[in-house]
C-alpha cells in the first residue's frame, strides 16, 4: 500500500520512494479510496458552503493530493491529439513540459464535466450516501491497473515503462478489491448504482487501449494517467446519474 500511496499521491509516506512492483498494484483500488474519502470530507462540510463552492474544493482537494499528475496527463494527451501527430512525433509533443492551447481546452472541459457531476451529491452528504463518491477514484485506479496489462509500455524513459506489467492475477485481484470497496461504499441505496458506475469506468480501459494503441503506439505514462482519469470522470458521470433520480 505504501509504494501505491507514495507513488499515486503527495502524502508523506515513510519508504524509498519508487515505482510500484506488480504486487504493489494491487493497492491502486485502496489508493483511490483514500481520495474518495477526501472527496467526502469536503462534501461533509454541506450546510455550511454552498454546493457548488464544496464541489469546486473537491477538484481543488483532489489536485492537492495527487500533485495534479493526472490532470497533468489529460493536457499532454490532448496536446498530442492537437498536433495531429501519430507514434514517435507526437509523443515528443507528450513530453513538451509546455502546456499548449489543445492541453488547456481539454483541462478546462474536463474539470467543468467533474464539476458539474459533483453538484448532485451535496444533499446526499448527510445520509452518508455521499460514500459512494469513492467509487469514482476506485475506478479510475482500477482503469490504471488495466491499461498496464492490456498495452505494453513504450521502452523510451516512460514512466509507465517504470511500472510492471501486471499479470491475471494481480488484474483478478484489483477488480475485487476495486468491486468490494464500491459494494460496501454504495450501501444505503446506490449499491446497484456503484457497481453501474465501477463496469462503465471499468469499460473505459479497453476502449481507451485499442484507441492509444492505433493513435500513439506502445503505453506512456501520460496515457496510463489520462486513461485512469477518464475512467474515473465516467464513473462520477454514471454516479451523478443515479444520484439525481428521485
Amino acid at each position: 500500500m505504501g509504494g501505491a500511496l507514495r507513488f499515486l499521491t503527495v502524502l508523506p509516506v515513510p519508504g524509498r520512494h519508487r515505482p510500484p512492483g506488480a504486487t504493489e498494484l494491487l493497492a491502486f483500488p485502496l489508493v483511490g479510496a483514500v481520495v474518495g474519502g477526501v472527496w467526502v470530507a469536503v462534501l461533509a462540510a454541506d450546510g455550511l458552503l454552498p454546493v457548488p463552492a464544496l464541489a469546486a474544493l473537491v477538484l481543488v482537494a483532489d489536485a492537492l493530493l495527487t500533485g495534479g499528475l493526472h490532470l497533468d496527463a489529460i493536457a499532454d494527451v490532448a496536446d498530442g491529439v492537437a498536433s495531429r501527430r501519430r507514434g514517435d512525433a507526437a509523443s515528443a509533443v507528450m513530453r513538451d513540459p509546455n502546456v499548449g492551447a489543445g492541453g488547456a481546452l481539454a483541462l478546462v472541459l474536463v474539470c467543468l464535466v467533474r464539476w458539474s457531476a459533483l453538484l448532485g451529491f451535496g444533499g446526499l452528504a448527510r445520509g452518508g450516501e455521499a460514500l459512494a463518491l469513492l467509487v469514482a477514484p476506485v475506478t479510475g485506479r482500477l482503469a490504471m491497473v488495466l491499461l498496464l496489462a492490456l498495452l505494453s509500455s513504450r521502452p523510451d524513459g516512460s514512466l509507465a515503462a517504470a511500472l510492471a506489467r501486471p499479470r491475471g492475477g494481480v488484474v483478478a485481484g484489483a477488480a475485487a478489491i476495486a468491486a468490494f470497496v464500491c459494494v460496501m461504499a454504495g450501501r444505503g441505496g446506490l449499491a446497484a448504482g456503484s457497481l453501474a458506475a465501477l463496469g462503465a469506468g471499468a469499460a473505459v480501459a479497453p476502449a481507451w487501449a485499442v484507441w492509444w494503441r492505433r493513435r500513439f503506439g506502445d503505453l506512456s505514462g501520460d496515457g496510463v494517467g489520462a486513461g485512469g482519469l477518464v475512467a474515473e470522470t465516467v464513473a462520477l458521470l454514471v454516479l451523478s446519474g443515479v444520484a439525481a433520480r428521485p
